[in-house]
């Protein structure tokens, strides 16, 4: 049996995330105009990023050369260089037995110290669609409900910059994070302008990267599948632009930072009825800065999102943003697109510049402000009112887990939820101790070797809340 695959748009020295449909593939065979030997799978395991923590991988052994596509794991392959003109599409056939039923594929921890920094790549193994959703649910539910395998967001290549020959990766320069859309149970953000934001579905052939949470199989199975042929045709490369159908009555907007040099970041926040103001796995998505011009993004605590779910809307919300820019110079910030009670209303979304002491409604048009290169943190506040802001709790408050060691034990101590588990690794990632179904606000774990070094501890709590911590033992 045949299975046909037509890419997006591609430009020279481009890739392509791909997963096979049909049981094994050679590439060679299946993409013989395709620059096979820029095929390759990502290891996890190799990926070490200690000094410093920059999102790239420190000794270069990520990237692994491919010659054969496994069910549920993605690939990378450079696309045709022999073309005419560019942009332009290629079809690929694969050939043999479609996939059905259960696919599992290996989930896998990096050994880097971060805890934001497990990615795998994976892909759609059926000839199908899939809902991205249904893909989400099934994965950071167990059946147990103890843990979770993946955080419950999804990157999707896209790239919307210029390829040069100088640089053909996967790792050099014209390959950055800011390159990947992303989607969760909140909805999806586009990597640059004029891009694509996820549809809510995982085309046939996609290749896609998830990030770890806990060491286990990923799940396909037929429940996530969908049938027809919208479904199936957003595949990265870029293809036009649509709305997600799924959420559509859902409160959310989305938020662009862009200049006239096209340098671009989208944020969305949304309110659901089963999000919280705390981080909620499946509809916070954080933000990754590595190799990006430009960055915009919220806070929950002093972590970065670029997707954020809420709780229901309240008008007395207020939401602090912040941004990183290369360059400086003039930018805007605008609304992209809104639903909900911030289309079918007239509520406001007003924008706060706390260095020029201005608040503007978004609604009216696009925000134009003047900046240095650099972070800034603490220019901007987003909010409902026109009323002063005065000093809002941005949800930093007394700490919620707390680590301490005493009497050569350490002990763990949760404020206002039960533990579910608790991991302990050495710096360079390996693990000392696991304990599991804690179920209780306190854990003491003694008889560890000490040897006056740092340890890395990972507290999950019952509600999917994750704390990581540094101790000295």
């Amino acid at each position: 049996m045949k299975t046909y695959r037509v890419t997006s748009q591609f430009e020279k020295y481009d890739y392509v995330y791909w997963s096979t449909p049909v049981g094994s593939s050679n590439i060679s065979s299946t993409f013989p105009n395709w620059r096979t030997s820029f095929a390759y799978e990502f290891l996890p395991a190799n990926f070490l990023d200690v000094n410093p923590v920059d999102g790239f991988d420190d000794d270069g052994n990520t990237w692994s050369f491919a010659s054969t596509m496994l069910p549920g794991k993605g690939y990378i392959i450079m696309t045709p260089t022999n073309k005419l003109t560019y942009p332009a599409l290629e079809e690929v056939i694969f050939s043999g037995k479609v996939n059905n039923g259960v696919v599992t594929t290996p989930i896998v921890l990096t050994p880097s110290v971060a805890s934001d920094d497990d990615f795998n790549l994976v892909g759609n193994p059926y000839p199908s669609a899939i809902s991205s959703d249904a893909f989400i649910n099934a994965n950071i539910n167990t059946i147990t409900g103890l843990s979770y395998t993946i955080e419950g967001t999804l990157y999707f290549w896209t790239h919307v910059g210029d390829v040069s020959a100088a640089n053909i990766g996967p790792d050099a320069l014209n390959y950055s994070a800011n390159d990947y859309a992303i989607e969760n149970l909140s909805g999806g953000t586009k990597a640059g302008s004029g891009g694509t934001m996820p549809s809510g579905f995982i085309a046939s052939g996609q290749g896609f990267f998830v990030e770890a949470h806990d060491p286990g199989m990923l799940v396909f199975n037929n429940a996530m599948r969908v049938g027809t042929e919208t479904q199936n045709n957003q595949f990265y490369k870029t293809t036009p632009d649509r709305k997600r159908t799924s959420k559509t009555s859902n409160d959310r907007f989305w938020l662009n930072l862009e200049n006239s040099s096209k340098m671009f970041s989208q944020q969305l926040i949304g309110y659901f009825n089963n999000a919280t103001l705390d981080y909620d796995n499946g509809y916070d998505g954080p933000a990754n800065d590595a190799g990006n011009y430009v960055n915009f993004y919220y806070f929950i605590d002093n972590d970065r999102y670029k997707i954020q779910g809420r709780s229901s809307f309240n008008q007395d919300d207020q939401v602090r943003l912040g941004y990183f820019s290369a360059v400086a110079g003039t930018f805007n910030i605008n609304i992209d697109s809104k639903e909900g009670v911030f289309e079918n209303t007239n509520q406001a979304v007003f924008l706060e510049d706390k260095l020029t002491k201005t608040t503007f409604d978004l609604k009216s048009g696009s925000y134009t402000f003047t900046t240095d290169s650099g972070t800034f943190d603490d220019r901007f506040v987003l909010k409902y009112t026109d009323k002063t802001l005065g000093k809002p709790d941005f949800g930093i408050s007394k700490k919620k887990v707390l680590v301490s060691v005493k009497n050569s034990q350490i002990i763990i101590n949760s404020f206002n939820e039960t533990i579910d588990k608790v991991t302990i690794y050495e710096l360079l990632g390996r693990k000392l101790s696991q304990k599991r179904n804690v179920n209780s606000n306190e854990l003491l774990i003694a008889n560890l070797f000490s040897s006056h070094q740092t340890l890395v501890v990972k507290t999950v709590l019952k509600n999917g809340m994750t704390y990581t911590d540094k101790i000295m033992y």
